[in-house]
């Protein structure tokens, strides 16, 4: 493995990986990018192709990609709704069990109220000046953020009658 190439890819790869976890999906990206595979010729990409299988290899051997160890720390990590982060995964290269997989391991549905919570309280301050928009503004906003429209309908209306109860 003393291809000079490889070396090279190797270290950029090494580099990539250390600003946070990656999927082998986002790897390979990372190095077709780097080494401009689309406009290579058949025989680079094959050449090509083969240190793309070293590298990884490699770093699987080491333990510096994990799909399952990146998508249980993906979910833990983001800030999002579950539907939002599972189709975020899924373009990520997870695969389908994988996801199911990590998913199992959390409440993401706790995950997601305590989240819609948590936001609806930080734009509730911000809408509520024109409460005729206030319960519009507050469905887009979550529901861009990844959260299905039942359970942000159902936490709106909840914070609709506590308010109305504290104006009383």
């Amino acid at each position: 493995m003393s291809d000079p190439s490889f070396e090279n890819l190797y270290d950029k790869t090494l580099r990539f990986l250390s600003f946070r976890p990656r999927s082998e999906k986002e790897i390979l990206d990372y190095l077709k990018n780097k080494t401009s595979f689309a406009k290579a010729a058949d025989d680079q990409k094959e050449e090509l192709s083969q240190t793309f299988d070293k590298i990884l290899k490699k770093l699987k051997e080491y333990k510096f990609i994990d799909d399952l160890a990146f998508a249980k720390w993906f979910i833990e990590n983001r800030k999002k709704g579950k539907r939002l982060i599972l189709l975020e995964l899924s373009h990520k290269g997870i695969s389908k069990e994988i996801i199911e997989e990590a998913q199992s391991l959390f409440d993401l549905a706790k995950k997601d109220s305590d989240l819609l919570e948590k936001l609806i309280d930080k734009k509730w301050k911000i809408y509520q000046r024109n409460p005729e928009k206030a319960y519009e503004k507050m469905m887009g906003f979550l529901m861009r953020r990844g959260f299905d429209y039942d359970t942000v309908k159902k936490a709106i209306k909840k914070r609709l009658r506590v308010d109305e109860k504290l104006e009383e």
